[in-house]
């Protein structure tokens, strides 16, 4: 081995470590914000995360960070002789270094390299630390930092006194994040501190610091590189940082990890003390880029050192900067010259009886330094390079979230995000359904209407403006299709011009067809969504959506509108009987029924209300706040019974006759009633209750069996009213209605008939007779 002559000392010089610098990616902050929102909410409890770092790299190979200040970027681009970056950086990434498996897990950080190892990037090691993220600013900069460094190196000397930090390296280099994150801006302050303990008396050189080629040959150079390079490749990402090394007689280079120091130690004593190379080493990864100082890593691992009892007074240092260096395998004089590695020999000086690091009298330093190079906050805002429609999508359901903080634990977003809802109707009521549908994030809303825009629309219905009426009016369903991707790109929006058939309206034979096509449109987009609402503007429109609705198993909301007056109710859905909790009408106790639909009160099958009409009797007349108050009803039922559905299996959910939700099961969205009547002219509201009565005309079993049966032809029977003779009838009877003849209506309108006209009143035949009196 070649032999370096070291020239005395004028005095001892003290070893000074070029400081870490972090960088904390806008993916890593991105994460974060999520899962504040999701999971963490108010919760200030550390939290384990894990960052990386690496050999430096040549200046040719920087590439500028996301938000970093120019002046920032000098600095980073001043290099030393070498041509190397002057900043020794600690990265804090995302997914990689902050996962939701690390973020709330309970198992030590050293325990995750499983998980971990996957996403780490191939030239880099990994070091464990934790994040303090605060909820307030004040309380951010409230910490007491001297507090939390001297903790963490408390924590650092625990690591090295128990041997634990010897079977895990890592311990070594822990940090702390303390940060607050301003969520509605995307605006994040933060500080890292990356500890380190003080040594006292201070380290010294016991030879100067040089090349790792001026101290051996070539060949010797190759020898440490490639073996360190196998040897850390082949180590956990954990354990890679750091790790003894011997020299054989013949200039052999051996890796081996820190539990091996003590052999490393008695070996090198016992070896030939002519020999040169015999000094136990100790070789570690320098993020570091100076020539004349040695990265931060090294201050924790010489405090390791003094700890070891089996320690020399000297020991030599491997400063390793040629990870992966692309030079490995070359062993000329020139290239090895290029190789960035350093070499120093350092005194070890034991610990006295007063420097045991207890907590009073520990000194860390350790605090990352702002691109001025003081102590201070630093201010990250990633808005500035995100997608706008990406800040829209994560800041749309910001509110809901944050219900989750306090307010509603329990609230099923995903649920609730998740339902695709169909809007029949793309008038008053369906332009406010919409916008309060996006309020809860649900973003897959489709239109059916069969109407265009017209003057009369843009004041009272949100989605649409003047030029949407000009030349005819575009197609009401389409036209907020597209402006609700206007207010929000990210939803899924189409717009289906239909008219759906209606009971009463005659099909001509001409048009028997495109009804026909009408009718399995509309049950197809049926069949594809979660959630279908009845928003037209007359009676029968709704017949046939809601007897699909019913085959089909859906969540049917009905929003009808009055002068002053709304109802807003939700069908009762086939299979999903609720627990009646009777207060009002006396049925026996825990009763389960079936929630009638819209037609089921009614005694009169649906009928054409549209023809023969005057114009306020064509138009919604109607007060304009009632519309908004009616949708907005409709829509939080929906949620209410989304959010109830979730909670409570088939057939154990429950509803009281009278529609309050008065007892202790009510859930933080409370129980969703079963109609709300509203009543703008006393500025009040009822809850009512209805069964599904067996002769309804829309969902009773009667008439789903016949669709089900024949289809297209029941429906086209129901349009056009067909008479089908019987035995009682040939032809048909005065007031004849098909549906009420099919589901036993009209037979019960019959009988109500023959008991009032058998009734005998008094006063008629007590007018015959003599006055008592």
């Amino acid at each position: 081995m070649t032999t370096t002559t070291n020239s005395p000392l004028q005095s001892q010089d003290i070893v000074s470590f070029q400081p870490f610098t972090s960088r904390v990616s806008s993916e890593f902050w991105t994460t974060l914000r999520n899962y504040k929102l999701q999971k963490a909410m108010l919760s200030t409890k550390q939290l384990p995360i894990y960052g990386q770092f690496s050999c430096n790299r040549p200046r040719a190979r920087y590439i500028k960070q996301e938000g970093e200040e120019e002046e920032s970027n000098k600095e980073s681009h001043s290099s030393n002789s070498h041509g190397i970056i002057q900043k020794s950086w600690l990265t804090i990434d995302a997914p990689s270094s902050l996962g939701f498996e690390a973020f709330g897990s309970d198992e030590k950080i050293e325990d995750a390299d499983n998980t971990t190892s996957q996403s780490l990037k191939s030239d880099w090691v990994c070091v464990p630390g934790h994040i303090i993220n605060t909820n307030t600013i004040e309380e951010f900069k409230q910490l007491n930092r001297r507090q939390i460094l001297t903790d963490e190196g408390l924590n650092i000397k625990n690591a090295i006194w128990s041997g634990e930090a010897t079977r895990n390296p890592s311990l070594l280099f822990q940090f702390v994040l303390i940060s607050f994150g301003d969520l509605k801006k995307y605006k994040f302050y933060y500080q890292v501190g990356i500890p380190a303990l003080i040594s006292n008396p201070p380290d010294t050189y016991a030879s100067s610091i040089k090349p790792l080629y001026q101290n051996y040959t070539a060949w010797q150079v190759k020898e440490i590189v490639q073996k360190s390079c196998n040897y850390i490749n082949a180590s956990e990402p954990f354990k890679a940082a750091v790790f003894a090394a011997t020299f054989s007689e013949d200039g052999g280079f051996k890796p081996a990890p820190l539990t091996s120091w003590e052999e490393v130690c008695r070996n090198t004593a016992n070896a030939n003390e002519q020999h040169s190379g015999n000094v136990p080493t100790i070789v570690f990864i320098d993020p570091g880029s100076s020539a004349t100082e040695p990265g931060w890593p090294l201050r924790n691992i010489l405090a390791w050192v003094r700890h070891q009892p089996c320690s020399p007074s000297k020991i030599r240092v491997i400063s390793f900067r040629d990870w992966n260096n692309t030079l490995t395998g070359r062993n000329t004089a020139d290239q090895t010259a290029q190789y960035q590695s350093l070499v120093m020999d350092i005194n070890i000086v034991r610990p006295g009886k007063n420097n045991n690091l207890e907590p009073d009298d520990i000194q860390v330093v350790g605090w990352d330094r702002t691109g001025s190079n003081k102590h201070g906050i630093k201010v990250t805002d990633i808005s500035s390079i995100m997608d706008p429609q990406r800040i829209a999508e994560t800041s749309l359901d910001l509110n809901l979230k944050l219900m989750r903080w306090r307010v509603a634990p329990d609230i099923r977003l995903g649920e609730i995000a998740s339902t695709k809802c169909l809007l029949l109707g793309a008038g008053t009521l369906g332009c406010y359904v919409s916008r309060n549908l996006l309020g809860w994030g649900i973003c897959h809303i489709t239109f059916v209407d069969s109407g265009n825009v017209s003057f009369s629309n843009p004041p009272r219905q949100p989605l649409f403006e003047f030029e949407d009426c000009l030349d005819g009016g575009k197609p009401k369903a389409q036209c907020a299709a597209e402006k609700l991707k206007r207010i929000f790109p990210g939803v899924i929006s189409e717009g289906h011009a239909l008219s759906i058939p209606m009971p009463g309206h005659v099909v001509a034979k001409s048009e028997i067809a495109k009804v026909r096509e009408a009718t399995e449109k509309l049950e197809m987009l049926v069949s594809q969504h979660d959630a279908i609402f009845l928003l037209t503007d007359s009676r029968e429109s709704r017949w046939l959506p809601t007897l699909l609705g019913t085959k089909h198993k859906k969540k049917v909301l009905c929003a009808a509108l009055g002068f002053d007056s709304f109802v807003a109710m939700r069908h009762g859905i086939i299979g999903q009987e609720v627990v009646l909790n009777s207060t009002v009408t006396g049925n026996a106790p825990n009763t389960k029924i079936r929630l009638g639909c819209y037609f089921c009160n009614d005694v009169v099958a649906p009928q054409d209300s549209l023809s023969d009409r005057t114009l306020d009797q064509q138009c919604t007349v109607t007060r304009p706040g009632v519309a908004p108050i009616a949708a907005a009803s409709a829509v939080e039922l929906l949620v209410s019974w989304i959010q109830r559905s979730a909670a409570h299996k088939e057939g154990q959910d429950s509803i009281n006759d009278n529609g309050s939700d008065d007892d202790d099961d009510a859930g933080s969205l409370g129980k969703p009633p079963h109609q709300i009547r509203g009543f703008l002219s006393g500025f009040h509201q009822q809850l009512i209750t209805g069964q599904a009565y067996d002769k309804c005309t829309a969902c009773s079993s009667v008439i789903l069996q016949s669709y089900e049966q024949a289809g297209f032809e029941f429906l086209l029977n129901a349009f056009n009213n067909t008479f089908i003779p019987g035995p009682d009838h040939t032809k048909p009877p005065p007031g004849y209605n098909y549906l009420e003849t099919l589901t036993g209506l009209a037979k019960l309108q019959q009988d109500a008939d023959q008991w009032l006209d058998q009734m005998s009143w008094d006063q008629e035949s007590g007018d015959d007779g003599v006055d008592d009196f």
